[in-house]
């Protein structure tokens, strides 16, 4: 048996090829070592902003929260005198210092709403007598006589925003 003798330009040829697909199979695996950490990287970012989101929002609720609760505070003694005209002032002052409330509104312990802001809907028509008695957030609100958060969503704007309802409470904690 006889070897075939290779040539020069065989042995060349041989020599680039290998060279090249070794340099290809090497820069292939970084290729998808650094794609691996990439991907990695982007889970653990984005891990990290959502615990970053899920702050800010529990904070965002927790901020409207409280004025909601001070808003009730400060204007338990003008409901007990039937001042609505001072109560939609109010409302109207929360609404332009925190524009992320959708609607304000001041209800007695039947569910009914006594004054809202703002008063009018986006097609004119005037807000009032609204029923809340069957909604879930009014049932959770009877049921711990504290403020909740119900979420809800703003159709128009496609944006969700949290609707904090709170009627007025009495010192004894009994919903008036």
């Amino acid at each position: 048996m006889q070897k075939k003798t290779r040539t020069f330009k065989k042995e060349l040829i041989l020599s680039f090829l290998t060279i090249t697909l070794a340099s290809i199979v090497i820069l292939g695996a970084f290729q998808i070592f650094q794609l691996s950490n990439l991907m990695e990287e982007s889970k653990e970012k984005q891990f990290q902003s959502t615990i970053f989101l899920d702050d800010y929002i529990e904070n965002y609720i927790q901020n409207h929260q409280k004025t909601i609760e001070m808003l009730a505070f400060n204007i338990e003694p003008l409901f007990k005198k039937g001042d609505f005209s001072a109560i939609q002032e109010r409302l109207k002052q929360i609404k332009l210092k925190y524009p992320g409330f959708v609607n304000l509104y001041v209800g007695n312990g039947a569910g009914k709403s006594l004054v809202f802001y703002p008063e009018l809907y986006s097609d004119g028509a005037k807000r009032e007598n609204h029923d809340f008695s069957d909604r879930p957030y009014y049932q959770e609100l009877l049921q711990t006589k504290n403020p909740c958060c119900h979420p809800y969503f703003m159709g128009e704007l496609a944006l969700i925003s949290c609707l904090l309802q709170l009627l007025l409470q009495c010192s004894m904690k009994k919903i008036i």
